[in-house]
């Protein structure tokens, strides 16, 4: 996905909106506005979104000398999903397709999202994932492509979310529909927003159960050019991706040659649009394939 005259208006008033979150001095702000200005006149627009989210992730950790301005909310969250747990496995056990249910909360997670302009109601979702409709529904194909996989690599999006990542792995190690050596989970090489870093994967037990690597890049998606030789190694030999959220979608969907399933909440109206699915429905297409 290229970036769009949407995409830079949601970046600068993203920017703006953070600069003011945080209560920095005026003065500071027109700095880094005239700074991300500049930034934006070189941009290529052949670039995906995440190149423009990362720019100013960057600029607000520097401006805040702080490298993790979301750790608190997200280990708020890893825990608030976490101390359900028991719940939420109860609740998929009594369902008559626990595989899909348990697919059905972990795509229900995505919602747990502080990129630009998102207000979400996690309990609210939640409660709804089970009876939700997927506007794309690849699911079938899915789980097929899970059995005759060789290696699968699984790449998450959010703290919170990746809870029900766990969920998903674990239940489809449970029913013996891929081996644990045959799955890899990735995580951000750094802190972005509120995505899921490997101090979330060890934070919610992902590292007790499954190997998991970082991209070796903080963009909150995947720009393949700058991940690391680990990931790119795993990212090419791997024959199935599961991808969660937009971002990784932004970055990925054009990838040539490589059987990847997005797994997402059409939360950005571009998105949907490009999709052709409703607002803030829920999504898992197959890559190259409509609906």
């Amino acid at each position: 996905m290229n970036i769009t005259f949407k995409c830079l208006e949601c970046g600068l008033s993203n920017f703006i909106k953070l600069m003011n979150e945080f209560n920095m001095p005026e003065d500071i702000q027109k700095r880094a506005m005239k700074d991300f200005l500049l930034f934006l006149s070189h941009l290529n627009y052949s670039d995906s979104p995440p190149v423009i989210s990362k720019y100013y992730h960057e600029e607000i950790k520097k401006l805040l000398n702080n490298k993790d301005p979301y750790y608190d909310k997200k280990r708020f969250y890893n825990q608030k999903i976490l101390s359900e747990y028991d719940n939420f496995r109860s609740l998929i056990n009594k369902t008559n397709n626990s595989v899909r249910a348990t697919f059905m909360l972990t795509l229900a997670g995505n919602i747990i999202d502080f990129g630009p302009n998102q207000n979400f109601n996690i309990e609210e979702t939640l409660h709804n994932a089970l009876k939700e409709t997927l506007y794309i529904d690849h699911y079938n194909k899915l789980i097929n492509d899970i059995y005759r996989s060789s290696l699968i690599l699984y790449i998450t999006d959010n703290a919170g979310e990746i809870v029900f990542d766990k969920m998903f792995i674990e239940k489809i190690l449970e029913l013996n529909m891929v081996s644990r050596d045959k799955i890899v989970a990735v995580t951000r090489g750094g802190p972005v927003i509120n995505d899921a870093t490997i101090e979330d994967a060890q934070d919610v037990g992902l590292t007790e159960i499954v190997k998991v690597i970082d991209t070796g890049d903080c963009a909150p998606g995947i720009i393949l050019e700058n991940t690391s030789e680990e990931f790119r190694e795993y990212f090419h030999t791997a024959d199935l991706i599961i991808s969660k959220g937009q971002g990784n979608y932004e970055t990925l969907h054009s990838t040539n040659n490589k059987n990847i399933y997005f797994l997402l909440i059409a939360k950005c109206p571009l998105i949907a649009d490009i999709l052709k699915v409703p607002h803030k429905s829920f999504v898992c297409m197959k890559k190259g394939e409509g609906k």
